[in-house]
């Protein structure tokens, strides 16, 4: 906020000796007020001399509004996270998670939250109102961002007042916030200095209403759409350069998920994410099913580790011929795979824990892998591998290449292979490769990279498959 920097003599401070001085300036603010803190009570604390500390800031004022600067740099710098981040949230899980912040902040900063309240009730802290002119700006600004994405995203109505919203949502969320510290403010709601128990209640409870008012019409009655092309993804960053392509885009809910409904090229298109793994997969998959959503093919996308020893860099793009799913089965020696069931999980299954894509769906993709040697990035076809550890190290690696000629590692191709067959729904993957599988190095991971080439992949399959995937649905 640049309210006060302090003299170039404090800047020149050792860190050590800066730091113990600011957190002295918030104990005595915090406890005692701007009115009531007094400076020779501070110097007294310190164990320093009085015309020191007003030459690092020259009086009680400036002290004051720089003590302040820091605090609201503290709470722009806990709440950097959730507005940068770039994960399976929507608008309602970051709200969610803005709020939680809040309350965790609170709890680590105790003494930073109550230099707030003093400046929101002490009518004598100087330039109060410009103080708490530019806390608001800021945080009506946050939540103004938030809700653009989400507008743009399709997860709130197109005719909500930005402005309004932001304003009302700035207000509700201050309050729940001063009521777990200030008891006149609870209102006998119980908020204050409440459990995690109740906080979560009141979270969700408020986070109900917002989702209620502010979800687009025919959200929460779930997809009304017959026979789209189904893409599942595990995270929400996997479907987002996928979601930017889809025109006329609605959002729906089932079984606990976020989806959207649309066109993209000129095919009717539903998006969901499923979570991570094989067990969300498989809830996310049937939920949807069983809610009433009647596919002509699913797509799984997203990124994952490619082998090298399969030829497969960073960036290209592999598209399944098969999914195992390498950790049904029975126990093996060390350096061995996982051994077949001794019965099919599937009766039509031609190994035991091997789960087949659509033969005429894979046909159509291959006649596309000129195009993609033409932008000069790799797109291979083989066998993923779905598995519920990740691979850290090469001689693993080494042994899943040996045993399945994968082409890529996966968490939930598998799972959503195998409902696809039960519902007798065609079956097609596709993914990115945003690493190599095996000795980690997360730092050197392409996730976005990956994304967007495995969305690029997927419009393409889509303009090319959609066609092919309707005349097998006519004729059976």
């Amino acid at each position: 906020m640049g309210l006060s920097k302090g003299s170039k003599t404090f800047a020149n401070l050792a860190p050590a000796k800066q730091t113990k001085i600011i957190e002295a300036a918030v104990t005595e603010f915090s406890a005692k007020g701007y009115r009531g803190t007094s400076i020779n009570a501070l110097v007294a604390r310190l164990g320093i001399a009085k015309g020191s500390l007003f030459q690092y800031f020259g009086s009680k004022k400036s002290l004051f509004l720089f003590i302040f600067d820091q605090v609201i740099e503290q709470a722009k710098e806990h709440l950097r996270p959730v507005r940068d981040e770039n994960d399976s949230s929507d608008f309602f899980g970051r709200l969610e998670k803005t709020l939680l912040a809040g309350v965790t902040f609170i709890r680590q900063h105790p003494r930073y939250y109550k230099l707030y309240l003093t400046v929101m009730f002490e009518s004598n802290v100087p330039f109060r109102t410009e103080i708490l002119q530019s806390f608001r700006h800021y945080s009506l600004e946050y939540l103004h961002s938030l809700l653009e994405t989400a507008r743009a995203r399709g997860e709130i109505r197109e005719d909500v007042p930005l402005e309004q919203v932001a304003f009302w949502l700035d207000a509700m969320m201050d309050r729940f916030l001063q009521a777990q510290v200030t008891h006149y403010l609870d209102g006998g709601s119980g908020l204050h200095e409440a459990d995690d128990v109740k906080i979560h209640q009141w979270i969700d409870s408020l986070m109900k209403v917002v989702r209620d008012g502010l979800k687009p019409k025919g959200a929460l009655e779930g997809y009304n759409e017959s026979d789209p092309i189904l893409v599942v993804a595990a995270c929400r960053f996997e479907l987002d350069p996928l979601l930017e392509q889809v025109a006329g885009k609605k959002m729906w809910c089932v079984g606990g998920r976020e989806g959207w409904q649309g066109y993209l090229e000129g095919n009717k298109v539903c998006l969901l994410v499923s979570g991570a793994g094989n067990i969300n997969a498989a809830q996310a998959m049937t939920a949807a099913l069983e809610k009433g959503v009647k596919p002509k093919m699913v797509i799984q996308m997203g990124c994952g580790g490619g082998f090298a020893a399969a030829g497969v860099q960073v960036g290209d793009v592999c598209l399944a011929s098969c999914e195992y799913d390498v950790h049904l089965g029975l126990e093996a020696a060390k350096n061995a795979a996982v051994q077949p069931l001794p019965f099919k999980v599937l009766p039509q299954s031609i190994e035991p824990n091997r789960f087949e894509v659509d033969p005429d769906g894979l046909a159509v993709a291959l006649k596309l892998k000129p195009n993609f040697k033409l932008e000069n990035m790799g797109f291979h076809h083989g066998p993923f591998i779905s598995v519920s550890t990740i691979t850290t190290t090469n001689e693993t690696a080494a042994n899943y290449y040996r045993h399945y000629r994968a082409v890529i590692e996966n968490m939930e191709g598998a799972a959503t292979a195998q409902v696809c067959h039960l519902y007798h729904i065609p079956f097609m993957e596709i993914r990115g490769v945003s690493n190599l599988v095996g000795n980690r190095g997360r730092e050197t991971w392409e996730l976005d990279l990956a994304a967007n080439h495995a969305a690029m992949a997927v419009s393409r399959v889509i303009k090319n498959v959609a066609p092919q995937a309707t005349q097998n649905a006519n004729r059976s």
